[in-house]
């Protein structure tokens, strides 16, 4: 995802500083880069490993199941940021905007959801997803792509928290496809992050001001089958 800056007062920044409030209380935004890289990659492979046991051990989670939602994706995003930002699993109180990379003309903005609106938003928005998934009958991969495209592109506008939300709806998105393969008409699938562009994802904003079907394109080449038979005969 592309630079974020705010319009005035930054609540979320040490005083005094251009630096994120952390749970390291450093003022060294290389080092404070480091260990977010470090520690958030950790967290998410831990999660690619096995993500229901990772929060039922955190004590993140009693059920048996994954329930997807709003409170999911903030549950995501704490155990991610949990070790790094005290505002970790908190929905962003302040407006931000997002400065395009280049390509991106230097002038490029992109402003957000206002804050105000995002706790309704992603509660409507991911409540539609889940609870309109078991009558989509997809019959098709590229369908299911378009429709978790559409649910991707809408995250990224409501852009709940104040740092890490590319990485947590990443996860959010990659968790979905995973435990709901048994929702739909059609051999299992996963998705393939490495497939895609990764230079177009992190300036997605942009992207879809010149092609407005990028990310559909994007989520076709990472929605892989699981299992594919040895003479790899993919499915259609």
């Amino acid at each position: 995802m592309s630079e974020r800056t705010n319009f005035d007062y930054d609540p979320y920044l040490i005083p005094g500083t251009d630096i994120l409030q952390n749970c390291f209380q450093t003022t060294d935004k290389e080092k404070l880069n480091l260990l977010d890289r470090q520690i958030s990659f950790q967290r998410i492979s831990e999660l690619r490993l096995d993500a229901l046991g990772c929060f039922q051990k955190a004590g993140l989670l009693q059920e048996d199941h994954i329930p997807f939602g709003a409170s999911h994706l903030r549950r995501i995003h704490y155990y991610i940021f949990k070790d790094i930002y005290p505002f970790a699993g908190e929905y962003r109180k302040m407006d931000i905007v997002a400065k395009g990379r280049p390509p991106a003309p230097v002038d490029y903005i992109f402003k957000f959801m206002t804050y105000y609106d995002i706790e309704m938003e992603l509660e409507m928005s991911l409540s539609n997803m889940v609870n309109s998934l078991p009558y989509r009958n997809f019959k098709e991969k590229d369908q299911y792509a378009k429709w978790l495209a559409s649910y991707f592109e809408r995250l990224i506008y409501i852009h709940p928290f104040r740092e890490g939300n590319g990485r947590a709806i990443k996860e959010y998105m990659t968790e979905f496809v995973e435990y709901n393969n048994d929702k739909i008409d059609m051999p299992a699938v996963e998705i393939a992050w490495d497939k895609m562009d990764s230079n177009i994802l992190k300036n997605i904003t942009y992207q879809m001001t010149i092609q407005e079907d990028c990310l559909e394109k994007e989520m076709i080449k990472g929605l892989v089958y699981k299992d594919l038979d040895k003479n790899n005969t993919h499915h259609k």
